[in-house]
């Protein structure tokens, strides 16, 4: 392999990519890249908040029902 490319793999390395959304929203780059794709996900239509329905209660994971937007 090249040295030039050794050295894009060993940087490459060093980068921690966060496994969980209360992980990522520590770090300021991390957190502004979670924001970015949040607003594209809406600005698509991709994506849509709601209220939770009555007698739900929240839970520490990410839940999702999936709607065909019209």
């Amino acid at each position: 392999m090249p040295p030039q490319h050794q050295a894009f793999v060993k940087e490459m390395e060093n980068i921690k990519i966060p496994t969980k959304v209360e992980e990522a929203l520590k770090n300021p780059k991390w957190a502004k890249a979670v924001e970015a794709e949040m607003h594209a996900l809406q600005r698509n239509g991709t994506w849509s908040t709601v209220s939770l329905p009555l007698r739900k209660k929240k839970t520490s994971g990410l839940q999702m029902d999936i709607h065909p937007q019209t």
